[in-house]
């Protein structure tokens, strides 16, 4: 249902360009996007989430069509009022094919295992939470930021992201970490296959993430834009976000035991892995 009436919308005119045409790729772009926002809001309080998935010769005869359905369990909250939501195992490839606009040399293409389903934040670390944990504000002596308690978090080192994980492990009695850079990017992709997790149309980057073109110099509240497929919010850019890793350039290559961070690692300041985007 949610897939016939996003594509019905489309081929009526809502997948048009600026010329007024509907070619393959515009319709494509819109019903990725769409259809998981619309299946979201079918079921309160849980995020439902159908991808599309791509059939036939993509040169030749493209064909678009509806996908299984996930829904994901309500997110678990903790102490401090941090919302977590459970991530499947699974595989995919992560990296970037080389005609990929923007691609960067160390994005090798290759398939990754996620052995084991884990948590992951839905927003980041705000400053009202962080606070409540840490007993210093690196954002304070700097002006040019949002000094609301929901904005995230900013200006925070490696080495402070892994001290407020141990210090909230302590204080919860339960484990709190880093996600690998692997589990980021998995998470990121919210099982999709294209370069962003919403389709291919970088322009639609503006829903889903505050980049210098539209965050006006500042960090932005978080979750105020829309969630990846997966239901994380901000994972395109409002401010970078920290991995576990220690940062490889041929990453690829190695084992995750030869390129996971640890605490020795952090207290030597080895350089680490920040993903997704930042509103500078």
């Amino acid at each position: 249902g949610v897939f016939t009436h996003v594509l019905l919308k489309g081929l009526r005119g809502e997948a048009k360009d600026r010329a007024g045409k509907i070619d393959w790729l515009n319709l494509a772009t819109y019903v990725m996007s769409e259809v998981p926002s619309h299946a979201a809001e079918l079921i309160e309080g849980e995020v439902v989430e159908q991808r599309p998935n791509f059939a036939g010769n993509f040169l030749r005869s493209p064909v678009i069509v509806a996908a299984k359905k996930y829904v994901f369990p309500k997110p678990i909250s903790n102490g401090i009022g941090m919302q977590f939501r459970k991530v499947p195992k699974g595989r995919f490839r992560m990296g970037s094919p080389e005609n990929e606009p923007t691609r960067d040399n160390d994005e090798y293409l290759h398939e990754v295992e996620i052995d084991k389903n884990f948590y992951l934040a839905i927003h980041e670390v705000t400053k009202a939470q962080w606070s409540k944990v840490m007993d210093y504000k690196p954002w304070a002596e700097h002006g040019d930021h949002n000094k609301s308690g929901a904005s995230p978090a900013n200006y925070i080192s490696h080495r402070d992201a892994y001290a407020f994980c141990l210090k909230l492990s302590i204080s919860e009695g339960c484990l709190y970490r880093l996600p690998t850079e692997a589990e980021w990017e998995y998470a990121c992709r919210g099982g999709t296959k294209i370069m962003f997790s919403f389709g291919g149309n970088p322009c639609d980057l503006i829903d889903y993430s505050w980049s210098p073109a539209t965050a006006f110099n500042h960090e932005h509240d978080v979750g105020e834009l829309k969630p990846n497929p997966f239901g994380f919010f901000d994972i395109h850019g409002n401010v970078w976000e920290w991995c576990s890793d220690k940062y490889v350039a041929e990453y690829h290559k190695f084992s995750r035991e030869q390129i996971e961070y640890d605490k020795a690692a952090a207290l030597d300041n080895v350089r680490g892995v920040m993903k997704g985007g930042c509103y500078m």
